[in-house]
């Protein structure tokens, strides 16, 4: 009865400061997060795009577009001329 006493004792006096740890471990890092997110700063308001961006911006898209559908007929030549179908003109 006694080794039962003592063997309980023991798993009280390991499990009890797991728990303890485990608890302040998580309070610990609500307390760091909430730290660190008074350090960031505000996100920067945000400027609609100028109109020569916009422009930039379709031109880029339309030159992906155009790589995106290269293809080993255009490569080859095998579909006319390779340079006037990136280029849109016939």
């Amino acid at each position: 009865m006694t080794a039962f006493f003592i063997g309980v004792l023991g798993a009280f006096a390991v499990v009890a400061p797991l728990c303890i740890g485990a608890i302040m471990g998580w309070k610990a890092h609500a307390a760091y997060t909430a730290h660190l997110e008074a350090l960031q700063p505000p996100p920067p308001e945000q400027e609609p795009p100028s109109a020569e961006q916009m422009r930039r911006f379709m031109e880029d898209q339309e030159a992906f577009e155009a790589m995106l559908h290269y293809s080993p007929e255009t490569a080859y030549g095998l579909t006319g001329d390779p340079l006037r179908d990136i280029a849109g003109k016939e």
